[in-house]
C-alpha cells in the first residue's frame, strides 16, 4: 500500500469515527457551559446546560454541593465525543445517540494537593436536547447498556 493511500484510508476511518457537525457542536458548548459550573463551583450555571426538572440538573447540584462540602475543587470537568448519531430530529428538540468519554478529572483538596478521580472508559448514551428560550439544553440522558 502506497503513502498516499494509507493516509487515504486513515482519514476515512477518523472521519467515520469523530464527530461533527451541528450537534457535536452543541453538545461541546454544553460541556463547556458544564465544566464552568464545576471548575468556579457554581452550580447556577448548570441552568445554562439543562433544562428545568431535568434528573440530570439535580444530579450535577448533588455532585457539586459534595464536592464543596469535603473542600474539593475541580480542575476540570469534560467530555470527549467520540461519535454522534442523529436518531430523531425536530424543530424544538433532537435524540441523540453518544459515544463519550470524561476526560481526566483532577481535583484540589483543602491542603492544596491534587488527586486524580477514577478514569472512564468510552459510554452509549442517548441525549434529549430541547431548544428553550435561553438555547439547547440537555432534557434527558439515558445510558445504553452494553
Amino acid at each position: 500500500m502506497g503513502l498516499w493511500t494509507f493516509l487515504a484510508v486513515v482519514t476515512a476511518a477518523l472521519t467515520a469515527v469523530l464527530p461533527d457537525g451541528r450537534w457535536a457542536q452543541v453538545l461541546d458548548d454544553l460541556d463547556a457551559a458544564r465544566n464552568a459550573a464545576y471548575v468556579n463551583s457554581e452550580p447556577a450555571r448548570l441552568e445554562q446546560v439543562y433544562t428545568p426538572g431535568s434528573p440530570e440538573l439535580a444530579a450535577d447540584r448533588q455532585v457539586l454541593a459534595a464536592y464543596a462540602a469535603r473542600g474539593l475543587r475541580v480542575d476540570r470537568v469534560s467530555l470527549q465525543l467520540l461519535r454522534v448519531q442523529v436518531l430523531q430530529e425536530k424543530p424544538d428538540g433532537v435524540r441523540l445517540r453518544v459515544v463519550d468519554v470524561l476526560r481526566p478529572v483532577r481535583v484540589r483538596t483543602d491542603d492544596g494537593g491534587w488527586r486524580d478521580l477514577p478514569r472512564d472508559e468510552p459510554t452509549v448514551r442517548t441525549i434529549a436536547l430541547r431548544l428553550t428560550p435561553g438555547g439547547w439544553r440537555i432534557a434527558r440522558i439515558r445510558r445504553v447498556a452494553g
